[in-house]
């Protein structure tokens, strides 16, 4: 192209202002409306990605479940929370008897089982932990144990003591035969029974159920109840110590919402085939997938409209470009009687179009970069990519039309009345 048509060129535009404008004006809204259409697109996924998507299993669950293998590593879904009670279990520390009464029996309490002490207890607690230990020991199974302040206080213990627990229970019902079989045997020792009791105590702790914990914290709080729990994140031989009861409940978080439905199915079939202690009929699998089903059905929505408002714009884009150079029709045969060329005047009109979609393009892009307020979009390749098929209908379009425009010989268009 010589500088004689490009100066042309730039003459013709700045004389057509309003077309010009109309051609700039048709390729930055054509762009702006797919990539409005993209981020709304992208913002359903990130929505869907990021909606906080609860599972949980009910009816009872050991804490086996939790750590079997099927469960744990399905990929699925991440263990959040879980929750559970042991029955009324006595507590002594080492070769100390702790809470014993009047009587000589110790004070029962219930241990709560959890990997999460504030969500348990309601409370944003203040936990002091023991050397070598930090918060993390609350969210792994082991033997630690942290303990209310009061608790703590009222029965001596301090960090990194050893507690051993036992069914109170079972100990009592033990504790009552040994002590009556050794009366029958020793009459003259019937009113010794808190001598007998501590005599016999360890005896009967080493014989029944126990479990023994490391008090790895202690939680201060503002209210009692919470001043005389303990808790513990439950240890791998739990389970098969009679102690501590099914825990109450069991909450998965999805770690894919894409794979929600195919996350149902596992879960459902686990259950049904018994997998992980999971009984049918006692353990329920819950999952409220709503909110994904109303996001998944607007992007569905949006995925069917991108590509029908891509074909639209192009369709636009082409019927304007055409319809503006066959309105040329006096320019160019004042160009053709004035010596250009066929070739060099369907050149010049085809050029005048695409640099006016581009310039219309660069425009579109930049409105679309300052409305997303710095959110990473990715529009850069959207945007190349419609980029790239606007230009190349322009360049059909306006090929096609400008084969029209310049179909006449030099000698019809001299004859031509204006």
């Amino acid at each position: 192209m010589n500088r004689f048509m490009i100066r042309h060129m730039l003459n013709h535009t700045l004389r057509l202002k309003v077309r010009s404008a109309l051609a700039i004006l048709v390729a930055a809204l054509t762009i702006i409306a797919t990539g409005y259409i993209t981020m709304v697109q992208q913002s359903f996924t990130e929505m869907l990605r990021s909606t906080d998507i609860k599972a949980n299993l009910t009816g009872g669950v050991e804490l086996v479940t939790l750590r079997h293998e099927h469960i744990a590593n399905s990929g699925y879904a991440k263990l959040t929370y879980y929750e559970g009670i042991s029955k009324q279990l006595d507590f002594m520390r080492s070769d100390v008897l702790f809470g014993t009464d009047s009587d000589g029996w110790d004070e029962a309490i219930t241990f709560n089982i959890t990997n999460d002490i504030n969500r348990f207890s309601g409370e944003n607690l203040h936990v002091q932990y023991a050397k070598g230990y930090d918060e993390v020991i609350i969210k792994q199974f082991g033997d630690s144990l942290v303990v209310g302040s009061e608790l703590a206080r009222a029965n001596g213990f301090t960090l990194g003591d050893k507690v051993t627990v036992y069914d109170s229970a079972v100990f009592g019902l033990e504790m009552d035969r040994i002590i009556r079989d050794h009366m029958l045997s020793n009459p003259e020792d019937i009113n010794e029974y808190p001598v007998l009791f501590a005599y016999f105590y360890y005896d009967i702790v080493n014989r029944i159920d126990h479990f023994t914990f490391t008090i790895a914290g202690i939680a201060y709080s503002l209210t009692k109840a919470n001043s005389f729990r303990a808790y513990t994140p439950g240890s791998q031989t739990l389970d098969a110590r009679p102690l501590f009861e099914p825990l109450n409940v069991v909450e998965y978080e999805l770690t894919d919402n894409e794979k929600a439905d195919e996350y149902r199915a596992y879960m459902e079939e686990i259950i049904s085939v018994g997998t992980g202690n999971l009984k049918q009929g006692i353990n329920y699998f819950h999952m409220d997938t709503s909110k994904l089903e109303s996001i998944k059905n607007s992007r569905r929505l949006i995925d069917m409209l991108y590509p029908m408002s891509i074909v639209a714009s192009l369709i636009v884009c082409a019927f304007i470009c055409s319809l503006q150079l066959l309105q040329l029709s006096k320019e160019v045969a004042i160009l053709r009687v004035l010596g250009l060329e066929k070739r060099k005047t369907m050149v010049m009109l085809l050029s005048e179009q695409i640099v006016l979609s581009v310039v219309g393009l660069i425009i579109g892009v930049c409105t679309l970069a300052f409305f997303s307020l710095g959110k990473q979009y990715n529009l850069v390749c959207q945007s190349a990519i419609f980029g790239s098929q606007y230009i190349s209908f322009v360049f059909i379009s306006g090929a096609i039309s400008s084969m029209l425009v310049t179909r006449h010989s030099v000698l019809s268009l001299l004859q031509v009345r204006e």
